[in-house]
């Protein structure tokens, strides 16, 4: 593979944040994007990465190395990064997510595809290109949002009259997943549609929270009621904690309960300065609204646009 200046690429891709809310150091930044890109892509590229989704998606016809990430070069300064995915790692919603290291419109991106891209992925019948903006696209109903905020700002609001009575326990050991997991099979029993935009989280990730200390089972007068969990991990360079769940009894949802768990959370667990981010798709309303409450501003947009 040609050797690839991630740097330009990172140049595009940190464009598609809406930072106007933060300062930010855009150079420690810029080195963080690139970073992340090339270890993504280094990974993807590995024997044992293409194995593994090979395995795993069984997609008729495909090879291993059809999962390559190709760098494709239009000319001599403009080029794309792109490869297969699956929405939620199943096999019958492939998309392709494309990067460019120079500006390009949505518009554009279909027949860029068709011009240049189609044999590289026609064996998956792709249906979307996925691609980032800094600004919502209305007539967008898939994917997801990048919710960000200082934990300064969280902390500072006002804790709930009932956010006393939260207790927030650390798990002795990894038999909250059973729990866990219980409570996702229901929800997705009785929301079937809601399952590729609202995944259970794999055991490994949830253990890596639980080590870092930031895992919790929530507890409201000695009654289990929830779960939350986060990991450490850098926002543009900065310091911060990433959430990757926030999970609610059927019992106790409806009562804007989880808005002071995650408050009381990030008061408990981070400093002023650290951000506090995370994904959370479009369709997952009430995470949506519980991000929104404690102050995380929306700063990038998930977006897939039909083939």
């Amino acid at each position: 593979m040609t050797e690839i200046n991630y740097k330009d690429f990172a140049k595009i891709e940190l464009a598609t944040y809406n930072l106007e809310a933060f300062e930010i150091d855009q150079e420690l930044a810029l080195e963080s994007v690139a970073k992340e890109l090339e270890e993504v892509v280094k990974d993807l590229n590995r024997e044992e990465t293409q194995a593994a989704r090979y395995k795993h998606l069984k997609i008729p016809n495909a090879t291993k190395e059809d999962y390559w990430e190709h760098l494709i070069e239009l000319d001599q300064h403009q080029k794309i990064l792109c490869g297969i995915r699956h929405m939620g790692g199943n096999p019958d919603l492939p998309f392709v997510h494309l990067i460019s290291n120079f500006d390009i419109q949505p518009a554009d991106l279909v027949e860029l595809y068709h011009q240049k891209l189609v044999d590289y992925f026609k064996l998956f019948k792709p249906q979307y290109i996925r691609y980032y903006t800094a600004d919502e696209m209305n007539e967008n109903k898939m994917g997801s949002c990048y919710l960000v905020q200082k934990a300064g700002v969280i902390k500072a609001l006002p804790p709930h009259s009932e956010e006393s009575k939260i207790e927030l326990i650390d798990p002795v050991d990894d038999s909250y997943y059973d729990w866990y997991k219980a409570g996702y099979d229901a929800f997705h029993k009785a929301n079937p549609d809601l399952k590729p935009h609202v995944p259970i989280n794999g055991k490994g990730s949830m253990e890596e929270c639980r080590k870092q200390g930031l895992l919790k089972m929530v507890h409201s007068q000695n009654e289990k009621m929830g779960l939350i969990a986060a990991i450490r991990e850098d926002f543009l360079g900065a310091k911060g904690i990433y959430f990757t769940e926030i999970f609610i009894n059927e019992k106790y949802k409806g009562k804007g309960l989880a808005k002071n768990i995650q408050r009381k959370f990030i008061d408990q667990a981070t400093q002023e300065d650290d951000f506090v981010w995370g994904t959370i798709e479009y369709q997952n309303h009430p995470s949506f609204k519980t991000a929104l409450a404690n102050k995380r501003l929306p700063i990038r947009f998930e977006n897939f646009i039909k083939i």
